[in-house]
């Protein structure tokens, strides 16, 4: 039993190692493309400031000052290689260039709709449409709960105003 063990484990440590090692080949492709996403991500928080609203990550070789059409050219190859790696963590870096590469179009000048913002750059699905007699409803409704006098948006912002936590007591 004791030689049976010995000779599986003579098989099992080197197929381990071995599928360690493939699965890392496999992966370097993807950490290359993650350090240069971050890169292109930092630089384009350069750019736009908070875009990148938090990183904690390891800090990067090097921050490089790129222009938005760098950005946005290099962003796009990088998701080409990508696009040639079947894993999640490609999947998520792909969908985060996207945004970034629609980012640099509307820095660049491009105009977009809201619901092709929240589409191209949040992944949010787009609000509900209302008709305008919904729309009236609502406002009807607000105008009754809304307390005080002169037009429903100035009413609102008192009430908000009265909802705000004062900085000195956070």
């Amino acid at each position: 039993m004791l030689a049976l063990i010995n000779s599986m484990r003579t098989i099992f440590i080197p197929i381990l190692i071995l599928g360690i090692s493939c699965c890392s080949l496999f992966e370097e492709p993807v950490d290359e493309a993650a350090d240069r996403f971050l890169e292109l991500a930092l630089a384009l928080d350069v750019q736009d400031p908070g875009y990148v609203d938090i990183y904690f990550g390891r800090k990067p070789s090097r921050v490089s000052k790129k222009t938005l059409l760098t950005i946005h050219s290099e962003s796009l190859a990088l998701i080409d290689e990508l696009a040639l790696t079947k894993s999640t963590r490609s999947g998520f870096l792909i969908r985060q260039l996207r945004a970034m590469v629609s980012r640099t179009e509307v820095l660049e000048g491009r105009s977009i709709s809201f619901d092709e913002e929240l589409d191209k750059i949040y992944a949010l699905p787009p609000p509900p449409r209302r008709n305008e007699q919904e729309a009236q409803l609502i406002l009807k409704e607000l105008e009754s709960k809304i307390p005080g006098e002169g037009p429903l948006y100035e009413r609102f912002a008192i009430f908000q105003s009265r909802l705000v936590v004062p900085k000195e007591r956070l």
